[in-house]
C-alpha cells in the first residue's frame, strides 16, 4: 500500500503528551489527530487524557494502532443508524476518570481496545498538556 503524497489526510503529525506518568511521542496521520481533537471535545477531555484512557484498555496492539481501533471503535458507536454486522461488544467497563464520569460512546470505544489494566492508578488524576 502506497501513501498519497498529495493528499493532506496522510500527512503524518507528530505529538508528544504526557500519559500515565509517562512522555509520550506518537505519529499518527493528520485525519486520526482531528479525529482525537473531535472526540477529545466532545467528551470534555484533553487529547492526553483520552489516549490515558486508551493505553489502559491496550493489549498487545502498538499506541498508535490501538489509538486507530479506538477511533473507529468511538465513530462506529457514535453511528447507530448503520446496522454492522460486527457490533462492538464492550469488555469489563473501564472506571471513569475521577471528577469526570465517561460517556457511553466513550466508554463503548475505550473498551474496544481490548481487556487491558485494571488497575485505577493507571487513570490520569488531573487535564495533562499536549505541545505539538
Amino acid at each position: 500500500m502506497t501513501q498519497d503524497s498529495d493528499n493532506p489526510t496522510h500527512d503524518r503529525i507528530w505529538r508528544s503528551f504526557t500519559i500515565n506518568g509517562r512522555r509520550t511521542t506518537l505519529s499518527l496521520e493528520k485525519v486520526i489527530w482531528e479525529c482525537l481533537d473531535e472526540i477529545s471535545h466532545n467528551e470534555g477531555i484533553s487529547v492526553a487524557n483520552l489516549c490515558s484512557l486508551i493505553v489502559r484498555r491496550r493489549s498487545g496492539l502498538r499506541l498508535a494502532a490501538t489509538i486507530r481501533v479506538f477511533v473507529a471503535a468511538y465513530f462506529r458507536a457514535a453511528a447507530p443508524k448503520w446496522v454492522s454486522p460486527h457490533p462492538v461488544q464492550p469488555a469489563k467497563p473501564v472506571p471513569p476518570v475521577p471528577g469526570a464520569p465517561l460517556s457511553e460512546l466513550l466508554q463503548t470505544a475505550v473498551n474496544a481496545c481490548g481487556s487491558g489494566s485494571d488497575d485505577d492508578s493507571a487513570l490520569p488524576h488531573e487535564q495533562e498538556s499536549e505541545t505539538d
